[in-house]
C-alpha cells in the first residue's frame, strides 16, 4: 500500500516524496497525490474530531505523522487514529492546516490551495 513502510529501515513513500519535493526534484502536485493515498497517523482526542493547535499568526494546525513511531516520539503514549490523507482532508473544517512530521527535517505543510485541489479531485 502506498505510504506504508516497506523493508525494515525504509521510509514510507510519503516521507520520500516530501524529501524529494523539498529538494526540488519533484513537484508539489506529486506530494498531494502521494499524501492523498498514504496512511497517516494522528493523536486521537477524547471527543470526535482532530486535535489542533493555534500557531501565533499562522492559524490552527493539526499534526499528522507518517508512522506510528513518529507520532509516539512526538506525543508519547496516546490514543491513535489512522486514516488516508484524502479522508483526513475531506473531514477537516476549513481553516485548519495540516503539518506532516513536525519534528523531522522533512516536515511538510499541506497548503490550503493544495487541499482545495485535492478535495476537488
Amino acid at each position: 500500500m502506498e505510504g506504508q513502510v516497506g523493508e525494515p529501515g525504509s521510509e514510507p513513500a510519503l516521507v520520500a516524496c516530501a524529501k524529494d519535493v523539498l529538494a526540488g526534484s519533484r513537484g508539489l502536485h506529486d506530494f498531494g497525490s502521494v499524501f492523498a493515498r498514504a496512511t497517516i497517523y494522528g493523536r486521537r482526542p477524547a471527543h470526535p474530531g482532530v486535535e489542533t493547535v493555534d500557531v501565533d499568526g499562522r492559524g490552527r494546525w493539526t499534526f499528522v505523522f507518517s508512522t506510528p513511531q513518529r507520532l509516539a516520539a512526538h506525543a508519547g503514549d496516546c490514543d491513535v487514529y489512522a486514516t488516508t490523507g484524502a479522508d483526513l482532508l475531506g473531514q477537516l473544517p476549513p481553516g485548519i492546516g495540516v503539518m506532516l512530521d513536525p519534528d523531522d527535517r522533512h516536515r511538510f505543510a499541506v497548503l490550503v490551495g493544495a487541499r482545495r485541489r485535492e478535495e476537488a479531485g
